[in-house]
């Protein structure tokens, strides 16, 4: 029996195997990457919540009180904390998360929330006055949940479809109780 031309026989084995290769080989690194994401916020989640119970508000800086899409950092406590979170995330913070996912509990697991007032004008003219609801981590000796729920989107193709819409929904929170801070 007389075999035919084997020319190039090697290179379609190479490509076949070095699909599957580097399709495994992506696979883990994303794996790591979502893994390592998660243990990041956790940590960052941790030392914000590690800050806020001090009492402290130094990290604030201004606020912008006209901006509506901010206004749930309008307490100073609160704000301190999400800037301590954003330093300690390595960046993560602002590609995993949006205002709407940090929520702030009472272990009950009512919401801390306080409502806040803004004079919108003229001072002793109330008719232009607004008010809101804005989280609150907790007075002295209260035990607070800092909760953020983040969402990380899945790049490799062959895991990417055991992931609702493709992304990668984990939830990272602290449980402490505030010090007696004045």
């Amino acid at each position: 029996m007389i075999i035919g031309n084997e020319k190039g026989a090697s290179v379609v084995e190479f490509s076949l195997v070095a699909i599957l290769f580097f399709t495994v080989l992506f696979a883990i690194f994303e794996f790591a990457l979502m893994s390592w994401t998660n243990l990041t916020m956790q940590h960052a989640v941790r030392e914000g919540t590690r800050y806020t119970i001090t009492g402290q508000d130094n990290l604030s800086g201004t606020f912008d009180y006209d901006n509506p899409d901010t206004r749930y950092l309008a307490d100073d406590r609160f704000r301190a904390m999400v800037e301590k979170i954003k330093s300690q995330s390595m960046g993560i913070y602002d590609r995993v998360l949006g205002p709407e996912d940090i929520t702030v509990k009472y272990v009950d697991g009512s919401e801390a929330k306080k409502t806040v007032h803004y004079d919108g004008g003229t001072s002793g003219d109330t008719s232009d006055d607004e008010e809101w609801e804005v989280f609150y981590p907790g007075g002295p000796g209260e035990i607070i949940v800092i909760r953020l729920n983040c969402t990380w989107p899945v790049i490799t193709p062959l895991i990417r479809p055991f992931f609702s819409d493709g992304e990668y929904n984990f939830t990272v929170a602290s449980t402490m109780k505030n010090e007696l801070f004045e």
